[in-house]
């Protein structure tokens, strides 16, 4: 995995993180680890299979997890 793909990774899950968790809609306590890693995961296939920008797509996945979680589990 090249670095700029695992900064873009890290600089994402962090600046999301924080932003959920701000907004109210995450909480790092109340989010699963297995979850959280899953989005991840279909994050970064998704990117290998259709190369997108890295940031932009990962805010979509972690948002959309985020708003899938308020949904279903209150």
């Amino acid at each position: 995995m090249s670095s700029n793909l695992m900064l873009g990774v890290w600089v994402s899950a962090v600046l999301n993180g924080y932003t959920l968790e701000a907004l109210g809609m995450a909480s790092f306590e109340t989010i699963p680890a297995w979850f959280s890693f899953s989005c991840l995961a279909l994050a970064l296939i998704s990117f290998v299979i259709f190369p997108l920008n890295i940031y932009i797509f990962l805010m979509s996945i972690f948002f959309l997890s985020s708003l899938l979680w308020q949904i279903f589990w209150p």
